[in-house]
């Protein structure tokens, strides 16, 4: 058995036209790519409107070009992947935000690379980080790191590449801006402390009891299990 970082997540979307998605994708050399998608759309009377399909199918494409940047090339370093994936996803957005003016504002995207106990990490808009380490929670947001990343916009998409071993009993969590908000800090520290399921339904509960009508909530926890290496064909 190879301690190895897992992945859970879930998403709240109390609005309907907003697109709000987790992908975690698996690759040849048993590193995981993680791609945590929020895009809000402007405000309507109608759950149901052609914005809702426009932002899903840009959300699902965004996703895709990570996707294949990462996981098509497993014969290189999990870093230069990573850069290379971050490369693509600024592509992809900054190409989008051409012919949608106000795209830049309403995305909030964050790429991780993990393999064994190591993580990178990156991300674009407002992504409250923090770790729990024996017993402490302590905010890992990049303004409080010095590693950059050489690929900046004027909007400092993907300014910084953060990278943390992950130690048995550590726990990383990424909540969205709503989700940071509606964030209730007793179940937190819960959740933090012992990752069980139970743990982490009554955590759901709590973030799905405190976000209003409107948020969009999405959760990523990381934590150090011991688990067979996964096989992918090629």
């Amino acid at each position: 058995m190879t301690p190895q970082i897992s992945i859970k997540h879930f998403t709240i979307n109390k609005d309907g036209n907003n697109f709000c998605k987790n992908f975690i994708y698996d690759t040849q050399d048993a590193s995981q790519l993680g791609v945590f998608i929020e895009i809000k759309s402007s405000p309507r009377k109608t759950k149901k409107s052609p914005e809702q399909n426009d932002i899903a199918s840009l959300g699902e494409f965004i996703a895709s070009n990570i996707k294949s940047e990462f996981c098509d090339n497993s014969q290189r370093s999990i870093f230069i992947r990573f850069e290379n994936a971050l490369a693509k996803a600024e592509s992809v957005i900054n190409a989008i935000s051409e012919n949608k003016t106000s795209f830049l504002n309403k995305i909030t995207l964050l790429i991780t690379a993990s393999k064994d106990n190591e993580i990178y990490f990156s991300k674009h808009g407002k992504i409250y980080a923090c770790s729990f380490k024996d017993g402490e929670i302590i905010n890992i947001s990049p303004k409080n790191k010095k590693v950059s990343n050489p690929i900046k916009t004027d909007l400092e998409t993907f300014k910084h590449i953060i990278n943390i071993k992950v130690n048995k009993n550590d726990r990383l969590i990424f909540l969205n801006e709503e989700s940071g908000n509606s964030c209730d800090q007793q179940h937190l520290l819960l959740l933090l402390g012992n990752t069980t399921n139970k743990n982490l339904e009554t955590f759901k509960a709590s973030m799905a009891a405190n976000s209003d009508n409107s948020s969009v909530a999405n959760f990523a926890l990381f934590n150090l299990e011991s688990r067979p290496k996964q096989q992918i064909s090629p």
